[in-house]
């Protein structure tokens, strides 16, 4: 299907592995590693956890209006590559919205995460690789997305060696989807503050027999000025701020989340789509 490559295709990217690159790329697989044992993370990411249920669903809205906004193949024909796509969920949502399986791709730097999402997904051409040397040749893909993976790119080579390829891989006047963490708003943080004092408070003694957290990385926020850099030469077609303030929506009732939604500028994601050159 189209953007896919045998393994014996070469690209006019694929070079010696960088020493620093690798290592960067290093670190974002140990740091993965920590956020999937640290006890702070256990369950935020299920979707029998309401409060991630409803991000997800508010994310995959977003894209879709987006994608129905600006998308010139039609959606049963687009090709997708999806770069830090972990068991492939984001690229089942796509299908589950009429694309075909066959035309979607996913990469991600975790090889277990790729082995489950192929026994998933038989469909879908899952692959463990780095961001920075994409096993697919020039402009093979329709849409090129990447959902909360730059973030956790500490570097800035590896996350402008990332981008690079994703435009590389992109065909002319194909779309370039970025989803990720922007900087929070001073409001609802100070009102989450609040909400953890009065939680912490209430629980006591109990937090004593919590386990201790692991310590983690935080992500690095990737607001608007940075995807223009790093996606340089392509065409900005929007840039708009979704979802509430993921721990306000954890330790808020609806009542309160649904208002901080309807506020304007609250949002702590960026929804971030361009348009390569060309087509």
């Amino acid at each position: 299907s189209a953007g896919r490559s045998s393994a014996s295709d070469t690209t006019s990217s694929v070079s010696e592995p960088d020493a620093e690159l690798e290592a960067a790329v290093a670190e974002v697989r140990d740091e993965y590693a920590r956020r999937a044992v640290a006890p702070q993370c256990a369950g935020s990411y299920s979707f029998l956890n309401a409060a991630h249920a409803e991000l997800v669903f508010d994310r995959e809205a977003g894209i879709l209006r987006a994608l129905a906004r600006h998308l010139v193949t039609p959606l049963a024909e687009m090709s997708v590559l999806d770069v830090g796509a972990s068991t492939g969920i984001s690229l089942a949502f796509l299908a589950a919205y009429g694309a075909d399986s066959r035309r979607l791709a996913g990469v991600d730097i975790d090889a277990a995460r790729i082995e489950h999402g192929r026994s998933q997904f038989p469909a879908f051409d899952l692959r463990a690789t780095n961001g920075h040397e994409l096993p697919f040749e020039d402009d093979g893909f329709d849409v090129v997305q990447q959902i909360t993976m730059l973030s956790s790119v500490h570097s800035p080579e590896l996350r402008l060696a990332v981008a690079r390829e994703m435009l590389r891989v992109t065909r002319p006047g194909g779309l370039i989807v970025s989803f990720d963490v922007a900087e929070t708003p001073l409001l609802p943080r100070l009102v989450n503050r609040a909400l953890s004092l009065g939680r912490r408070r209430a629980a006591g003694a109990a937090a004593a027999e919590v386990s201790p957290a692991v310590r983690l990385t935080p992500v690095v926020p990737m607001g608007d000025d940075e995807l223009r850099r790093l996606f340089a030469g392509a065409s900005v077609l929007e840039v708009e701020r979704l979802m509430p303030y993921r721990p306000l929506v954890e330790r808020s009732g609806q009542r309160l989340t649904a208002i901080l939604r309807g506020l304007p500028g609250l949002g702590m994601s960026l929804l971030f789509v361009a348009r390569k050159p060309g087509g």
